[in-house]
């Protein structure tokens, strides 16, 4: 092969991996950097649910650092709860986990335990539906 044949194939191959990647950079593009770029926006404006947004510039940033106590209290609320609970449940999890590994008596009686409400809930909703089906026929 000449080196303009393997270059034109190369190029193809790249359009052709472009086309396959492009819905997930729009749904990057418009599901997740959207709203953070109206979020960020909006942070500047005050607004209502009702009306257009008027543009503050930073003072909202100073009101929040200066005089609002109740910032102070929810940041040190979520420091604490990423600081304990999210460790805590990983631990307790992972520990969960390698339990329901192992091989120990009652094993499935322990997993069926474990699992019961997960499937419990799609049960429910379909003998819901059934029942539902059956006694609107009659």
């Amino acid at each position: 092969m000449t080196s303009q044949v393997q270059a034109r194939r190369k190029h193809k191959d790249t359009v052709l991996g472009y086309l396959c990647i492009s819905p997930w950079i729009l749904g990057l593009l418009i599901l997740t950097l959207g709203p953070i770029l109206a979020s960020i926006y909006f942070s500047f404006t005050k607004y209502g649910l009702i009306g257009q947004a008027k543009w503050v510039g930073l003072d909202n940033y100073v009101r929040i650092f200066t005089r609002d106590r109740l910032f102070w209290k929810s940041l040190s609320v979520t420091f604490y709860y990423s600081l304990t609970s999210v460790p805590l449940g990983l631990i307790f999890g992972l520990a969960l986990a390698l339990l329901l590994n192992e091989k120990v008596k009652l094993l499935g009686v322990f997993r069926t335990i474990y699992y019961l409400p997960a499937v419990l809930s799609g049960v429910a909703v379909g003998s819901i539906s059934w029942r539902s089906r059956t006694t609107s026929s009659t």
